[in-house]
Formats: structure tokens, C-alpha cells, sequence
């Protein structure tokens, strides 16, 4: 083999391992923009609107009626007074446990809720995206990887075809690989 063929080969070589890198690379940022879109901070809406959900959910554990109902029946006594304590039922066995997180927040709730607020915005949060837009975000970013990964498989087969050896990353997508096509 003559020393210009030899260089060609080799040059042609480098060039497929560098664009097999460059899509992998292009793949990599990616699923890093995903991990953080479906795991990374929320903006300051979102949180004052979780923080309201979860006052309120908590409060609504509560059930007034029943805990002071000891109280408003003539029968009833004082030490029969239960809004301290949460029944939950297990089977056919029932709890009460004392939890006093629902009352404070039936109580106090607006409060909790205000002075939480008030610290979410000291906080340094995203100005975007929403939680509701993240959902069609992650798809956009999922589709683009199935794009970027069938590529990236198309110029690993070239490459082989041409008697390149090309090592799959390991969190390469099985469906890709194998052309599945649901």
C-alpha cells in the first residue's frame, strides 16, 4: 500500500471517529438539557403554587367536624377532643396518631403560606420554564435525541462498513441500534 493511500485511509479514519464525536458530544448536551428541564429548579410561580398546594393539602387532613364533634354533641366529652390526632386505616386495624402538621396548617395555613413565599423569593430561581411546559420540552429534547442517536448509529454502521472499529457508547438506545420502529 502506497504511503498517500495509507494517509488517506488514515485521514478518512480521523475524520469519521471525529464526527462520530462531535454527535455523540451533540447527544451528551442534550440529555443534559433534559436531566435539568425534568430535575432542575422551577421558577418562582411554580413554587409559590406548590407551596400553596402543599399547605393545603396537609390542611385538608383535618377533618373539623369529626375532631371537635366530641365538643358539639351533649354526650360529647372534652377528653374526647381529637384534632390532634389523624385516623388512618390499615387493613382492618385503625390508627390514630397524634400529627399535629395538619392542624397547624388548618390553623395557620395563610401564614405558613405567606412567610414561605416570602423566603421562595430570596431565593435565585429560573425565570422559565414552567412545570406545566416542561412535560412538551423533555418530548421536544427526546425527539432530538432519537434524531442525534440515529445518526450517530447511521455513521457507525458506515464506519464499520469501511472496516472502522467504533465502540457504542453504553447508554446508546437499543431501539436505534436494532432499526426498531414501533
Amino acid at each position: 500500500m502506497s504511503a498517500a493511500k495509507q494517509v488517506t485511509i488514515q485521514d478518512s479514519t480521523a475524520a469519521a471517529r471525529a464526527e462520530i464525536a462531535e454527535v455523540r458530544e451533540q447527544i451528551e448536551a442534550r440529555q443534559m438539557e433534559r436531566d435539568e428541564l425534568q430535575s432542575g429548579y422551577l421558577p418562582e410561580t411554580d413554587v409559590r403554587q406548590r407551596i400553596s398546594d402543599a399547605i393545603d393539602l396537609t390542611a385538608q387532613k383535618i377533618d373539623a367536624e369529626y375532631g371537635i364533634g366530641a365538643l358539639l354533641r351533649s354526650d360529647g366529652r372534652p377528653s374526647d377532643f381529637s384534632l390532634l390526632e389523624l385516623h388512618t386505616r390499615v387493613g382492618v386495624y385503625e390508627h390514630s396518631i397524634p400529627e399535629f402538621a395538619p392542624l397547624v396548617a388548618f390553623l395557620f395555613g395563610d401564614t405558613i403560606k405567606q412567610r414561605l413565599c416570602e423566603f421562595a423569593s430570596t431565593l435565585d430561581l429560573p425565570p422559565g420554564p414552567t412545570a406545566a411546559d416542561r412535560p412538551r420540552l423533555i418530548e421536544k429534547i427526546d425527539r432530538k435525541i432519537l434524531q442525534l442517536e440515529q445518526k450517530e448509529e447511521a455513521l457507525i454502521v458506515a464506519a464499520e462498513q469501511a472496516g472502522l472499529d467504533v465502540m457504542r457508547h453504553p447508554s446508546a438506545n437499543p431501539a436505534v441500534i436494532l432499526e426498531w420502529v414501533d
